[in-house]
């Protein structure tokens, strides 16, 4: 049955907030609801916050079985205003990114201002929106602060801390961390039995991954990266996969 009307509907539940809509596939509707942000990496249990949004929702709505759970992230440029027009780097190439949760607002802006851009036709907010923009006063403080999380999230690893000591005490269907001869790896051993094990430090800029055990990938907690349990990349901003473990 149709839950309610249809629209994005936001709810403050003290420190929490939640958005929730619903989407109709054929004579089927699916209620979505969307909230506990955290930054990827940081949080201590996954799975605890999508317990949280359950909770809610059970409390709130008639609902039957959980069909999905993931998780997201939400771009935000220092400014909190979204990147959309030519790239700095080259103007042959359009950009439009930073749209934190605003997605269908500024996803139909990017498509007016770029199709303008591309035909040549004068637009207003070219010089709101353009990449290459530079705000230091407004911009500062957010920079300061994300730059501060991120030397934090290097001292918390450091010295590195395994979660266990033989490769023999990962479970099926876990990933953990672990020192072996000195080094820091990864080690995910999936359903059937294998072990794969990986280098536990992020090829962007050398942070060690935390095991995401909700959506079972390993996440960066500096830039965001999140690998497969196998070290493949899922999401940016690297580029390279977790180094196999030799031998």
């Amino acid at each position: 049955n149709k839950p309610f009307q249809k629209g994005i509907f936001w709810t403050q539940q003290g420190s929490h907030h939640y958005s929730v809509r619903i989407y109709q596939e054929g004579e089927d509707y699916h209620l979505l609801c969307l909230g506990e942000p955290h930054k990827v990496g940081q949080a201590e249990d996954n799975k605890a916050h999508l317990e949280k949004i359950e909770s809610y929702l059970r409390k709130h709505f008639d609902v039957g079985e959980i069909d999905y759970t993931w998780g997201a992230q939400h771009y935000k440029s220092a400014d909190k205003i979204p990147y959309i027009g030519k790239m700095p780097s080259d103007d042959r190439v359009f950009v439009a990114t930073g749209f934190s949760t605003d997605g269908l607002i500024y996803g139909t802006l990017a498509g007016m201002l770029i199709s303008d851009l591309i035909m040549g036709i004068e637009n207003d907010l070219e010089k709101i929106y353009d990449p290459g923009r530079t705000n230091p006063l407004s911009t500062a403080k957010r920079f300061i602060k994300e730059n501060i999380n991120v030397a934090g999230q290097l001292l918390k690893d450091s010295p590195f801390k395994g979660d266990v000591k033989e490769l023999t005490d990962v479970k099926p269907g876990e990933g953990k961390l672990i020192k072996l001869d000195s080094k820091n790896y990864t080690a995910y051993r999936d359903e059937s039995g294998k072990l794969t094990v990986t280098s536990a430090i992020c090829p962007h800029l050398g942070c060690v991954v935390h095991w995401n055990g909700a959506e079972k990938s390993w996440d960066c907690p500096c830039h965001g990266s999140r690998f497969s349990p196998e070290g493949e990349v899922l999401e940016g901003p690297s580029f390279e996969g977790l180094k196999k473990m030799e031998g």
